[in-house]
């Protein structure tokens, strides 16, 4: 009877080790990216653009990689930034296109990396710096009145043009995912 308690101790200590373990596996291979952002002011002038900067930080112990293309769009990689006007974005212009290379379609994983991506190392950070308009950027659509209103800002990882390579076994994680953003609030006044 002693000895059944004794190993079977055991087992949940190992068992408990085991899992403990794997989980820290888990977490040490996933990239751990912090969205920051900012704006110059907190009021500005109607029609005045809106200066921000944003920046994505890695706050994690592990290298990872993202993307190489930093200006975003909707629904691109990169940073989206939006101005919301009653909670939806504010003039989003959406551009398709197709993706167009002189490359040879086989290149080796190395390749792709030093193609497409970045390392960012544990600390290490990639940023924007930007003025968005608060004129309409299509004709016929007013500019913002004077109120209170968000920027939305966010970190996509996940495009069209980027190589998936979310099964590919490399040195380090790769984020091709998208980073919840942040809202930061500001006033238009006349």
């Amino acid at each position: 009877m002693m000895l059944q308690r004794v190993t079977a101790a055991s087992v949940l200590i190992l068992a408990a080790g085991l899992v403990s373990y794997a989980q820290d596996k888990d977490t040490e291979s996933s990239p751990s990216p912090k969205l920051e952002a900012s704006l110059a002011r907190s009021v500005y002038k109607v029609g005045e653009p809106i200066e921000v900067t944003v920046t994505l930080e890695n706050a994690g112990k592990e290298s990872f990689y993202v993307p190489k293309e930093l200006g975003g769009g909707f629904d691109d990689i990169g940073f989206e930034l939006y101005v919301l006007r009653d909670g939806e974005p504010f003039c989003v212009v959406e551009v398709q296109y197709n993706c167009l290379t002189n490359r040879p379609k086989r290149r080796s994983l190395e390749q792709l990396l030093s193609d497409n991506f970045l390392l960012l190392r544990p600390g290490g950070l990639i940023g924007l710096h930007t003025w968005l308009r608060t004129t309409s950027c299509v004709p016929g659509i007013p500019a913002l009145p004077p109120g209170k209103y968000e920027i939305s800002a966010a970190y996509s990882g996940l495009g069209d043009c980027v190589p998936d390579l979310r099964n590919k076994r490399t040195h380090f994680p790769i984020l091709q995912s998208r980073v919840k953003g942040v809202r930061m609030q500001f006033e238009l006044t006349e």
